[in-house]
């Protein structure tokens, strides 16, 4: 299994205490599955985390430091997000397994699981973690699962969020949320949009 974002935490974020549960490659890509880039994501307790490998062109390419692991020579961190920020949702349809992060400003994020070896036990893994986050979410596969906890028996959902300020100049970020409609025994079809992309366009 990867462990290159666990590798770059140690050399050169020594802040980050967490341990990642999981990582493994991804291929972002649009909300119709157009390829974007190739990342690296990982999962820890409190953040989900990107990193991409970066080439640098001739002129700036620097000589190798001493000591360094080559597996991350040109490995860099792209984006930490806390997971209480994000909805992380897991689907699979035949050899396609795809996360969808929903943060909670809106924006959407999609990624299909890469690789071949040990993919089928990496997005296992994946699936398995992300319950481990969420105890209460009984949801199946095609199911949404979610990353943030919550306090009660059903499993809640960032369906929009607003930002107010009060008089005092002190930003509140408020987020809306629903219950999950998720059911064991119906199996949608993939071409659904309700299925893969939510029932709306910003979600």
């Amino acid at each position: 299994m990867s462990n290159r974002i666990q590798k770059l935490l140690f050399s050169e974020y020594s802040d980050f205490e967490d341990i990642v549960l999981v990582e493994s490659p991804f291929a972002e890509t649009s909300r119709h599955g157009t390829g974007i880039r190739q990342v690296q994501i990982g999962l820890t307790p409190t953040k989900l985390i990107l990193a991409s490998y970066f080439v640098e062109s001739l002129e700036e390419e620097e000589k190798p430091r001493m000591g360094r692991d080559p597996d991350i020579e040109s490995f860099e961190l792209v984006s930490a997000y806390p997971v209480e920020c994000v909805n992380l949702s897991v689907f699979r349809h035949k050899r396609r397994q795809t996360l969808k992060a929903r943060f909670c400003n809106g924006k959407v994020l999609y990624f299909e699981i890469g690789g071949w070896q040990e993919r089928k036990m990496l997005w296992s893994v994946w699936c398995e973690r992300i319950k481990f986050l969420s105890p209460y979410e009984t949801g199946t596969s095609v199911s949404e699962t979610s990353v943030a906890s919550s306090s009660s028996g059903s499993s809640l959902y960032i369906v929009r969020s607003s930002l107010s300020v009060s008089q005092t100049g002190q930003p509140t970020l408020w987020c809306h949320y629903a219950t999950s409609q998720a059911t064991n025994n119906t199996l949608g079809s993939w071409a659904d949009p309700h299925l893969y992309l939510g029932p709306a366009f910003f979600e």
